[in-house]
């Protein structure tokens, strides 16, 4: 990267002093200064995946002189260094089009250059790429003396003269036109626009001759065409027009001349963008001038007025969002509240609504409204005033959401922990599994209707012994309403290791009416076959079916208190085997 500095020369001692900074942290290349002097030009090249260049002009009267940076063109490729020629334009390389492009006339202000890409155009376009540095540099002072002219618009008279008079005894002009004059400086009227070649025979007072040529274009008169006052619409109620037809103001100003363009200037005579709007609030003069492309300086100018009209003002609507109930697409849309958002507190105002295809629909909107493209329609209200005929638009989505889909889920289950039918299940598979997507949010409920999320992420105990029925919702993030359900069982069963929790430890036959009897908990009897007991040597002492219980007594005489053992099978598959106690 580099730096494009400005300095004072000094003629006499040829020191430079006063640097300016103009562009910093850029990668400069060209420089020119305009024929007369008061403007400087300069290219930066900017190297990315696509090689581009843009050309500055500055206005060396002023000081400082870097806030008077204006973007004269810019462009693919290179353009190299910047070269003024003879003929007063500046030229330099357009490597895109194999061309040179010029600035016709950089003694103007950067709101009237005018550039043109294709000024002189090569028959193979490799002569081109083998110049991309640009035009060989040369010294100016070989334009000392050269032909200068002014006012160059038909019905003025034309100004001629050198620019150095020194040694000069005599000029003889020749016009172009068949008219010839003497006279070191000038004037001319020409009878007709057109180009013509203007010659000048210099005599100096040496007595020696020189032959000085220059083209001259005399443009066309340019007239500037009333302009109509411009009633502009102030949706914003702050004093200034929203948004102005600035083709229509340029297309009256112009009528129907060519090569004219148009521009705009305030009270002060500041120039406006192109997509201006008024800078004074409610009533404001503005200056059209039309001029010539390439002459800027043969113009015409027209005032015309802009003032300001109440305007209307269609407040944003949020997207209205609902489910589709058979997840077709198509769904029923709650447009009850839109009116009040449109027109908060307006009056003089009526509304228009119209579909995604530009058809009206009425007004105000049927609620419920049922979407005529699937799942992502959209309507545009327009809100005019009735006064003025000022509008304003906006627009918003319907969006009716598919219900989610929820996959099938297997039942769960788990080894019960205790007799009570309470258990322990893993559900990290089932919440892993339903939170995948980030649009969705997924809710469990159990049977009495309580929300159980927060509990129902890895591990989760029953809250009904046994068998439990849970809920699972999904719904949409953005809508709530929109969602879905299925059930699923949690089921706690008997597993072989932990069996024993269902067999009695210990009980006391010893006629105090408590546990009087041993005998298999309820909720395993089903599952398991006869039951055997033995004394602690193994002896058989008596076999029961899984309702039935031991008293304690064997062939009618009580046992004493000690452990006994029993065994039996669970499921006709797992033998289980363990102890208990009988206490007297």
């Amino acid at each position: 990267f580099g730096s494009l500095y400005l300095f004072e020369f000094n003629n006499q001692t040829g020191e430079i002093s006063n640097p300016e900074l103009l562009l910093d942290n850029i990668t400069p290349y060209g420089v020119e200064f305009s024929p007369d002097g008061k403007k400087l030009y300069a290219s930066e090249q900017e190297s990315s995946l696509l090689s581009t260049y843009k050309i500055y002009q500055y206005d060396i009267s002023l000081s400082p002189v870097a806030p008077s940076q204006e973007l004269v063109t810019s462009g693919l490729g290179t353009c190299g260094s910047l070269q003024l020629a003879i003929n007063g334009k500046i030229y330099f390389l357009n490597s895109e089009i194999g061309a040179l492009s010029c600035i016709e006339n950089p003694n103007d202000d950067a709101s009237f250059l005018v550039t043109t890409r294709n000024a002189l155009s090569f028959p193979n376009h490799i002569v081109v790429s083998n110049f991309t540095t640009g035009l060989p540099n040369f010294l100016q002072s070989y334009f000392y003396g050269l032909i200068s002219y002014e006012n160059t618009c038909y019905g003025e008279e034309t100004f001629f003269r050198l620019d150095n008079l020194e040694n000069v005894l005599s000029i003889d002009w020749d016009f172009g036109d068949g008219q010839i004059a003497s006279g070191t400086e000038i004037s001319h009227a020409y009878d007709a626009p057109g180009n013509y070649v203007v010659r000048a025979e210099v005599t100096t007072v040496n007595g020696n001759t020189k032959s000085l040529i220059t083209p001259v274009r005399i443009s066309e008169p340019v007239v500037a065409y009333p302009v109509s006052d411009l009633y502009g619409c102030d949706n914003n109620a702050d004093g200034f027009v929203d948004d102005l037809d600035e083709d229509s103001l340029i297309s009256q100003a112009k009528g129907n001349q060519i090569n004219t363009k148009v521009a705009f200037f305030d009270e002060q005579g500041n120039s406006l963008p192109t997509d201006f709007t008024n800078t004074v609030p409610y009533q404001q003069t503005i200056t059209a001038r039309v001029f010539d492309k390439q002459n800027p300086s043969c113009f015409d100018e027209i005032n015309f007025e802009i003032y300001t009209i109440a305007g209307a003002q269609a407040n944003e609507i949020a997207d209205l969002v609902t489910c589709s109930e058979e997840s077709d697409g198509y769904g029923d849309f709650d447009t009850s509240g839109i009116e009040e958002i449109l027109l908060a507190g307006q009056s003089n105002v009526n509304i228009q609504y119209f579909d995604s295809n530009g058809e009206e629909l009425s007004s105000p909107l049927p609620n419920p409204y049922r979407n005529k493209v699937k799942y992502n329609d959209s309507i545009t209200a327009k809100v005019i005033n009735t006064e003025t005929g000022c509008s304003d638009e906006t627009s918003f989505r319907l969006i009716a959401n598919a219900k989610p889909e929820i996959p099938p889920i297997n039942d769960l289950e788990a080894c019960l922990e205790n007799p009570k039918g309470f258990a322990i299940f893993d559900t990290s598979e089932v919440t892993e599994r339903l939170n995948q997507d980030s649009e969705y949010v997924v809710s469990f409920y159990n049977e009495k209707g309580d929300n159980i999320t927060s509990e129902f992420q890895d591990d989760y105990t029953n809250e009904i012994p046994y068998e439990e029925e849970i809920r699972v919702k999904v719904s949409r993030k953005n809508n709530p309403d929109c969602y879905s359900e299925r059930t699923f069982k949690l089921i706690a069963h008997i597993c072989p290791d932990k069996a024993l929790v269902f067999f009695p430890k210990f009980f006391t036959p010893n006629q105090d009416s408590y546990n009087p009897t041993w005998q298999a908990l309820p909720a395993i009897r089903n599952q398991i076959s006869d039951i055997h007991i033995f004394d602690r040597y193994g002896k058989l002492l008596i076999t029961i079916s899984p309702r039935e219980y031991w008293d304690g007594t064997y062939h009618g005489k009580a046992m004493p208190s000690n452990e006994y053992w029993f065994s039996t099978t669970l499921d006709d598959s797992y033998e289980i085997k363990g102890h208990f106690s009988l206490i007297r």
